[in-house]
């Protein structure tokens, strides 16, 4: 397996050019000596320099005036959260979807006449509890506390995928990080969510059953992921996360009423209709569908695109998880990292409304692949492919319109032929990699 020292490290040089692992095709760990500690972090401070800068100027343009230097003028994403907190713990939870009430609160703690246009709390009534400990405390603290929570724990989480300084290090400086730190915007759970229910899915599913149950708050990048669990079997974690769902529902019902569901179905036709408008802003976008929006394309005409582009990423995703009935079929089975790595990145390439902030879902995904492939070898080409698309994730920044799903869609294509499409060939009684 991979070296691991005190704390669980892992050593990414080579140990006496030992061979790794047990299984056929293995290569000495030596071969992940292009990732040793000084020529990554060569890459990652000529990254982080570009990052630096970027994060500055556009920090600059999300809170400060141009014409009058330090004054605030649009809030980050997360006043959204915490003034829906504040309407349900004062006037109930229906209100958190009366959009006239929580710009007037904003308005009001920000100390201006105009918010720049941003949208309220548009979150099923369910993520209410989630964020309902906001609104106890002062704007500031509780944002410092939610940003702060955020990141620490998802920076735990790259460290549970690949325990190593330099994937910590590397997720530091993404941009879905660099975005949380702006806009404290929510992408970070979800993918926190998203490893915990990978990760503990079978020695512990209560635990992924919870994790998948917070997941389900954003329900546009939750649908093909009880669908893998099935494919595979993991019935227990989704039992629990039926569970733990149903128990949010109950909560919510509890805390607003039935009134407070029928608040949010009221205004999911006035959020897409938001969304989809011709003026709408797509600079956080990074789906094909937004990215077509943005270019002008008619809603219909940028739906069938993007449809026809995530119908092979799910078939790969099914496949890649038995759920196509591969193993009834006495087909090979896929690793278990490159399951999680499929998912990740699937997930991402399939959402019609995927931002910025939730490519940290690509960024968990490369870390799955590199954990694999540091243990077994690297195919042809995979290292270089790995490495400049997880510098492409720091400097995502720069937003080039049609980038971030074509990100997407180059590591499911390359993961599903240079690993998956393998993997399902071996005979089923061959060895197969952990």
């Amino acid at each position: 397996s991979v070296q691991r020292g005190r704390g669980g490290a892992v050593s990414l040089s080579p140990v006496d050019g030992a061979e790794v692992g047990s299984a056929a095709g293995d290569r000495p760990l030596a071969d992940a000596g292009w990732l040793d500690a000084r020529r990554a972090t060569q890459w990652i401070w000529f990254a982080a320099v570009g990052v630096v800068i970027m994060a500055l100027g556009s920090i600059y343009s999300s809170y400060v005036d141009p014409e009058s230097f330090g004054k605030i003028l649009k809030p980050p994403d997360y006043m959204a959260f915490w003034t829906a907190s504040v309407v349900l713990l004062e006037d109930g939870a229906p209100m958190a979807y009366d959009w006239h009430a929580t710009h007037a609160i904003m308005l009001e703690i920000l100390g201006v006449d105009d918010i720049g246009g941003m949208l309220p709390w548009v979150y099923p009534p369910h993520a209410l509890p989630f964020v309902a400990p906001l609104g106890l405390t002062h704007p500031v603290l509780a944002g410092v506390i939610w940003v702060t929570v955020q990141i620490a724990v998802f920076l735990w989480a790259c460290w549970k995928v690949l325990p190593h300084r330099l994937a910590v290090v590397g997720a530091f400086m993404t941009a879905p990080v660099l975005v949380t730190l702006v806009t404290g915007q929510a992408g970070l759970y979800w993918a926190i969510c998203l490893v915990l229910a990978i990760e503990y899915r079978r020695r512990a599913p209560v635990w992924a059953g919870l994790a998948l149950g917070f997941a389900t708050m954003k329900p546009h990048l939750f649908v093909p992921l009880p669908l893998a669990f099935l494919g595979e079997g993991t019935v227990k974690a989704l039992i629990w996360a039926t569970v733990f769902m149903a128990l949010l529902v109950v909560l919510s019902i509890a805390v607003g009423g039935i009134a407070v569901w029928q608040a949010f179905f009221d205004k999911v036709a006035l959020t897409a209709a938001v969304h989809t408008h011709a003026e709408a802003d797509y600079k956080l976008t990074a789906s094909m569908f937004s990215t077509l929006l943005s270019w002008g394309i008619p809603v219909s005409t940028a739906g069938l695109v993007h449809g026809l582009l995530a119908l092979p990423c799910f078939v790969a995703l099914m496949l890649c998880w038995g759920s196509l009935g591969t193993q009834r079929l006495g087909i090979g089975q896929v690793p278990e990292d490159i399951k999680a790595a499929m998912l990740c990145f699937a997930l991402f390439a399939i959402g019609p409304r995927t931002m910025i902030y939730e490519m940290a879902l690509l960024y968990v995904g490369i870390l799955y692949q590199l954990r694999f492939s540091l243990k077994h070898g690297f195919y042809a080409g995979e290292k270089v492919l790995l490495l400049v698309l997880a510098i492409a994730n720091v400097l995502s920044f720069v937003k080039v319109p049609g980038v971030f799903p074509i990100m997407a869609y180059v590591l499911v294509v390359a993961l599903f032929f240079g690993r998956v499409l393998p993997a399902l060939r071996r005979m089923p009684g061959a060895a197969m990699p952990a």
